[in-house]
């Protein structure tokens, strides 16, 4: 994915392109219940595609942009899966 630009309507318009990807992995997660199942806990990748019984890779994928919309890295098998709190 290309860096975003500092100008304020590029990001704007950035956000407007890709904004139905926020809606697909919002989708997809209320359809696996992976709220359900981060109600109960921490989980990792591996924990969340057993209980899914999904692919673990496809799912950090396709999960990992709930855990910050605009992360900087990719999340590993290993790296745990918490709902946000806002402070």
């Amino acid at each position: 994915m290309a860096a975003q630009s500092s100008d304020k309507f590029a990001n704007t318009l950035f956000d407007l392109i890709t904004g139905h990807r926020v809606t697909a992995v919002i989708y997809v997660a209320a359809q696996l219940g992976i709220c359900d199942l981060l109600a109960e806990g921490r989980k990792s990748a591996t924990e969340l595609a057993r209980l899914t019984d999904t692919h673990e890779r496809a799912l950090a994928q396709g999960v990992g942009p709930c855990r910050g919309r605009h992360a900087e890295s990719r999340m590993g098998p290993a790296d745990r899966i918490s709902p946000q709190r806002k402070n």
